[in-house]
């Protein structure tokens, strides 16, 4: 059984984008109608670029290669003290030769 973790971040960047586009270009029609010129183009040249990169980003199709499997086992990472297993979650450190080991174990 493979659980492969899905890129959920690649819709919301986007919805982000579009609403940062949409205040820049509403910041520069504002500074346009104040008679702040230079600040209405860099508003307006910032909405369009992050407009465009925006209405351009397509879905990632991700290969076989790039998917995680998150029930695979752990990547073989032994104490160099005691020799037992080091799970994801236990504190470990380098001992004397740069080898990992239980923070229990020093």
């Amino acid at each position: 059984m493979c659980m492969v973790l899905p890129n959920l971040g690649r819709r919301r960047s986007r919805e982000l984008r579009l609403a940062v586009g949409g205040v820049l270009a509403a910041l520069a029609v504002r500074s346009l109608r104040n008679g702040n010129r230079l600040r209405a183009l860099l508003a307006g040249g910032g909405a369009v670029a992050v407009g465009a990169t925006a209405a351009t980003l397509e879905p990632t199709v991700l290969d076989d290669e790039q998917l995680v499997d998150v029930t695979a086992e752990p990547d073989g990472l032994q104490c160099s003290v005691c020799g037992s297993a080091i799970v994801p979650g236990q504190s470990r450190r380098p001992n004397a030769e740069n080898n990992p080991a239980h923070e229990a174990c020093l």
